[in-house]
């Protein structure tokens, strides 16, 4: 029986969400104003075109963070759930970047990791090196997926 010497390494892509809503709201902002009022293709053609835009560059922000960031495990330091007071659930953390500095992060969680975390649990977080401050809960990667490298 033999070893195997090297490891897997994975590649990220993006998910097939994050490649047609952006490209569906171009093509809306495109061809809405033939069928509207001058006035409201206008602004129904600002506003497709600016989600357009919104969405491209946080499926690039991701792509970049995975292909370039680094993973480390962070310690959560507290968790909200929804409720009177927050709008949404949310996590804190923090973890030690590369170089030596302590990060604290937030980041919004669904109802059901509310239920798992607690605190002094770890979480996986991706993070850029340049700017640690720059983050995100691995599970919240919407837009990508990962592929073996072959």
């Amino acid at each position: 029986m033999t070893e195997a010497t090297t490891a897997i390494r994975w590649r990220a892509r993006r998910t097939t969400t994050a490649l047609w809503v952006p490209t569906l709201c171009a093509i809306a902002a495109m061809s809405t104003p033939a069928y509207l009022d001058p006035v409201r293709g206008m602004v129904i053609t600002m506003l497709c075109g600016i989600t357009a835009m919104l969405l491209e560059l946080t499926i690039r922000r991701q792509l970049s963070l995975a292909t370039h960031g680094r993973e480390v495990q962070a310690i959560v330091d507290e968790v909200h759930p929804q409720g009177l007071r927050y709008d949404n659930a949310w996590v804190k953390f923090h973890f030690i970047a590369d170089s030596g500095a302590m990060v604290d992060g937030k980041c919004p969680i669904n109802d059901i990791d509310v239920l798992v975390l607690a605190t002094g649990s770890r979480v996986e977080v991706l993070y850029d090196p340049a700017n640690p401050k720059r983050h995100i809960l691995v599970d919240k990667l919407w837009a990508i997926r990962w592929e073996r490298d072959e």
